[in-house]
């Protein structure tokens, strides 16, 4: 399962996003981004998910 580090729009905290296979058919998606809550803040917004692998 891919992981990307994402960057929340609204309070700029970075995390990590394991992407599963099979989210692509159950989630809110537009052209190669997700509608995710920032696990950090909780708020919801579109995150880039095709982004930089994180480091190991």
């Amino acid at each position: 399962m891919p992981t990307v580090r994402l960057t929340c729009p609204k309070c700029r905290g970075t995390f990590d996003y394991d992407d599963a296979p099979g989210a692509f058919l159950t989630a809110i998606h537009v052209m190669g981004s997700r509608y995710l809550a920032c696990p950090l803040c909780g708020r919801r917004s579109m995150f880039t998910v095709g982004g930089a692998p994180a480091p190991r």
